[in-house]
């Protein structure tokens, strides 16, 4: 049963806080969970996307804080808040609503908002003692064990997980991004006893069990995680436990061969999905690109970190920061223009840069209305990338304007004569869903 929670205000941000934990949330020896970078007792955890976890330890107690700033102010993200609120009070909200229908999640324990001049949220869970991450438990039994001991406790492993999805799902929840790190499992001899959900601001609640296109969809995402961490044989036992598991399945699909067409055309849908996210980074900053304005009328779009690594290994390539990209294109933004040639060796690999000039009102112009040709050959190499096609790699491209049109680009390739021969090998060996053949 879900303990009862008190509302208040202490300073200058607003709480609410379990009944049990009110007294600890702002006792003396307690820290600023606003400000934990500056106590001693909080250990950075993870960071990424204006948000930090934090593990702090004070008086004997453990407590991970997820405190997040407030993102770009555009409109979609002010509407959001407004209609749904911050993501913390979202995923307290998805928790005391999971914990009442039974349904494993991190014990939330407070969740609190500070607005103003410097608005933070912070959202406070319990540790879990021994608990750690399902992909690294996964990780763990493939690498230690061999043979029938391999064999024995990746199924003991598998049947806990399935069953832990199983009644989740029976339950109406369901998480939306339930990767194997947002899956805890308290692990003793690679042997899981224990499984909660973490990170559930995204979840959904159904009125009854899950349905059945919601259950393929959530099956579908899982399964994309282990499709290069477990074998065919694995994932379909994984698939047959957590069917067998499903008592309302039993009223939807019998045939195994159809639930595994369906779950192959969710797979198909998920993966087209994953990849146009992926294509929306291009023209945003981040963790993997990044445009920069480099002065004298030049504004370069590159790569800062290449995505995919585990299909296209290219060891010979290596991620740049912003400030070591402005140190290379320098030379090429203090003249008009470079030949077609080749860079000097920079951190180990060959830059080929290719020059277009753009002659011409009319070309300048729908260049400028359009994009350039060097942006588009930049653009459709990574879209086809994101599908884990390989084609040769283009880390970026630069554009200048005078008088406000575009008549000039350059293009940076890297030469890498071994990328197509890796990638060959990686996706020969790459499992994909058991053909309803392999059931017989």
């Amino acid at each position: 049963m879900n303990e009862s929670t008190i509302k208040t205000r202490r300073v200058d941000a607003r709480w609410e806080v379990l009944q049990s934990w009110i007294q600890k949330l702002c006792e003396p020896p307690a820290p600023d969970w606003f400000a934990l970078e500056r106590d001693s007792r909080a250990t950075r955890v993870k960071e990424g996307n204006r948000r930090t976890i934090w593990k702090v330890e004070w008086n004997g107690m453990t407590v991970f804080a997820k405190v997040a700033d407030p993102p770009h102010s555009s409109i979609r993200n002010r509407w959001k808040e407004w209609l749904a609120g911050t993501s913390v009070e979202r995923e307290w909200q998805a928790c005391r609503k999971a914990a009442a229908r039974g349904v494993p999640v991190v014990p939330a324990l407070a969740v609190g908002v500070r607005r103003g001049e410097r608005p933070r949220t912070v959202f406070l869970s319990e540790s879990l003692a021994d608990a750690r991450c399902l992909l690294d438990v996964w990780e763990e039994v493939v690498d230690s064990e061999f043979g029938r001991s391999r064999r024995r406790t990746a199924t003991d492993l598998i049947e806990r997980i399935a069953r832990f999805f199983a009644d989740a799902h029976e339950q109406g929840f369901s998480h939306q991004d339930a990767h194997p790190s947002n899956i805890l499992v308290n692990s003793g001899a690679g042997r899981a006893s224990e499984a909660v959900f973490v990170d559930v601001h995204s979840a959904r609640f159904f009125k009854g069990p899950t349905p059945y296109a919601e259950t393929m969809r959530a099956l579908a995402h899982f399964d994309q995680y282990f499709q290069r961490r477990a074998t065919r044989t694995e994932r379909l036992r994984f698939l047959r436990s957590y069917w067998r598991s499903r008592e309302s399945l039993s009223r939807v699909n019998t045939d195994e061969r159809a639930r595994l067409a369906d779950l192959a055309e969710a797979k198909r849908v998920h993966a087209a999905g994953l990849a146009h996210q992926r294509d929306r980074r291009l023209g945003r900053d981040g963790k993997y690109f990044s445009t920069v304005a480099l002065g004298n009328g030049w504004r370069a779009t590159l790569v800062c970190e290449l995505e995919r690594r585990h299909v296209f290994p290219e060891p010979s390539i290596r991620d740049r920061t912003e400030r070591e990209w402005r140190v290379i294109l320098e030379p090429l933004t203090t003249r008009s223009g470079v030949q077609q040639g080749s860079l000097p060796p920079a951190c180990g690999e060959d830059l080929v840069i290719e020059h277009d000039s753009i002659r011409g009102l009319f070309r300048r112009l729908a260049a400028t209305a359009g994009r350039s040709r060097h942006r588009r050959i930049f653009e459709a190499c990574h879209r086809n990338r994101h599908r884990d096609q390989w084609v040769p790699l283009v880390l970026g491209f630069l554009e200048h304007r005078s008088c406000g049109l575009l008549d000039a680009s350059l293009l940076i390739r890297a030469r890498n004569e071994d990328g197509a021969r890796v990638f060959g090998k990686v996706v020969s060996r790459r499992p994909s869903l058991p053909a309803p053949e392999a059931l017989q």
